[in-house]
């Protein structure tokens, strides 16, 4: 977990880059969740996102997972690189597979929401731990008895209801999935960050 950034529940992560510049992105434990994603569904530049509220999709296998924002602000920025080539999520989640930079003004009062640091890594520990006691009989061999890391777990354990198990542990198990030509999140709230 690098340092200076700071971890959302849902398992978007935000670093701050400079005054009221917030990068955001998915963290290590959601990339191997859903696996290499078909396609980013990323909101346009000036589209406002709320802290806690949906903010992009990730989508595979003709089904869609919505992952929350970490913070609250303006898109300043889309990741093309991202864009074009999905898989950056999975080859380098914190660095060249960002997703978004925001303006956001209040970025330190959300930031102070967040976990970070010996805080974040106890969490992701606690939750990586979590899922494996539940998981175990339908995973086989884990790396913890001498099995290997399991990309793509969601698709592994769920099939063709992945995107049901993914959103249980992104937090945005609170309704059906997008179609996969549904509108994109975070163009059109209009809440104050």
């Amino acid at each position: 977990m690098p340092a200076n950034t700071f971890f959302h529940p849902g398992h978007a992560w935000a670093r701050p880059d400079g005054s009221e510049l917030v990068t955001v992105g998915m963290d290590d434990f959601a990339q191997k969740l859903i696996g290499a994603p078909a396609k980013l569904d990323l909101p346009p530049v000036g589209a406002r996102l709320v802290q806690g509220e949906p903010g992009w999709a990730i989508r595979g296998d003709h089904k869609s997972v919505d992952m929350l924002s970490p913070v609250g602000g303006i898109v300043v920025e889309v990741n093309q690189e991202a864009l074009g080539d999905p898989s950056a999520v999975n080859r380098d989640p914190y660095g060249q597979g960002w997703l978004l930079r925001l303006r956001a003004p209040r970025a330190a009062a959300h930031l102070a929401t967040l976990r970070a640091n010996d805080v974040a890594r106890r969490w992701m520990d606690s939750v990586c731990e979590s899922m494996t006691a539940t998981l175990t009989p339908a995973l086989g061999h884990v790396s913890q008895d001498g099995g290997v890391p399991v990309e793509g777990l969601a698709r592994i354990v769920a099939g063709d209801h992945w995107d049901q198990m993914a959103r249980q542990y992104l937090l945005t198990d609170t309704g059906p999935a997008l179609e996969a030509d549904g509108p994109t999140p975070g163009t059109g709230s209009t809440t104050a960050l």
